[in-house]
């Protein structure tokens, strides 16, 4: 029998969008998918537009919920697929046809946790793509090594979960799921993801067509209060399940990660809250794994200058030889 593989499609008003997706979805060369549309609490007609292509399409399957938000659609859409593949899709975006019968080839012909796929961006109302920023090469990669690469790339478009395909037994044995009642839930889920992870494919076909719209989340929320709050919580969730790592080279790749994460909350959050920007700072001093992995110029322009005791506390730790070991270590292991 054919790989049975479930595409979750959380729904959320977006009655002007989810046609062109499902049509996209349904246009697969690989037809033994089911399809679990979520709707989530949506006011607009998107339930009905759902319904009316139910009627004519079998293999879709529709979830109706109170609002619960993004990873709350996404983990109902776990607890019903069938499949031994998961891919996500966002509703207001389209896929290639050619998606899903890539990464069951991946799967068949490899060993391996997760496919990952190029994606295009286009702007609301028109088709043309973007030009993209250089990706992970193609390949069948150990998963570290992805994560390190990736973190390497001038865009973390690779955090998002929905450029993935993942196998469904891999994601119940790490009880893998999204963190619900936070915005960018993906810079949560996908470094656990690929810490999780023995193995990846690589593909550099763009096979997912990402829209960017004015009501999106992202676009809305990127750099707002409550953006950078979750990002924190998010930080300090990462720091906590680094600290279970045993393998070295995943647990530094993780501090570098989190480290990244803690100069963007940091640079956004002094123009937006004074609270929250002493609460990041004081959240970083206390991670002294992490410290070590941030720029001098960022202490320079940061932490130096806020109080003097903190700098003193800093110098004497973090410039001396703790320090250029620590670097060193992240060096020889970024270089390989």
């Amino acid at each position: 029998m054919d790989t049975l593989v479930s595409i979750i499609v959380p729904v959320y008003n977006v009655e002007a969008y989810i046609l062109d997706c499902l049509n996209s979805i349904f246009a697969q060369d690989y037809t033994t998918i089911e399809v679990i549309a979520i709707n989530d609490g949506s006011t607009d007609t998107s339930l009905e537009i759902l319904n009316n292509y139910a009627d004519k399409e079998s293999r879709l399957k529709i979830i109706t919920q109170n609002n619960k938000g993004l990873s709350g659609a996404r983990n109902t859409g776990l607890d019903y697929a069938s499949g031994e593949i998961i891919v996500f899709v966002d509703s207001d975006d389209t896929i290639a046809s050619t998606l899903v019968s890539r990464c069951i080839n991946c799967f068949k012909t490899s060993n391996i946790d997760v496919v990952s796929f190029n994606h295009g961006v286009f702007l609301d109302n028109t088709a043309q793509l973007k030009p993209l920023i250089k990706q992970v090469e193609e390949g069948i990669l150990q998963a570290h090594n992805y994560f390190k690469k990736a973190q390497q790339l001038e865009t973390n478009t690779w955090i998002a979960s929905c450029f993935y395909g993942y196998k469904s037994s891999f994601i119940k044995n790490n009880n893998l799921r999204f963190w619900e009642g936070i915005i960018h839930e993906d810079v949560l889920f996908t470094p656990m993801a690929l810490t999780f992870a023995n193995t990846i494919h690589v593909l550099p076909d763009i096979l997912y067509y990402y829209r960017k719209r004015e009501g999106s989340i992202t676009y809305n929320n990127i750099k707002t209060e409550k953006s950078l709050k979750d990002h924190l919580f998010i930080i300090n969730s990462l720091y906590g399940f680094s600290k279970k790592q045993i393998d070295v080279k995943k647990q530094l790749l993780l501090f570098n990660f989190i480290a990244q994460r803690y100069v963007f909350v940091i640079e956004h959050s002094k123009t937006i809250s004074s609270k929250l920007y002493k609460q990041t700072l004081a959240s970083l001093v206390k991670k002294k794994q992490v410290l070590k992995l941030i720029p001098t110029t960022f202490y320079r322009k940061h932490i130096e200058t806020e109080t003097g005791y903190m700098f003193r506390i800093l110098n004497g730790y973090i410039f001396k030889w703790p320090r250029r070991i620590y670097k060193y270590q992240i060096k020889s292991l970024f270089s390989k």
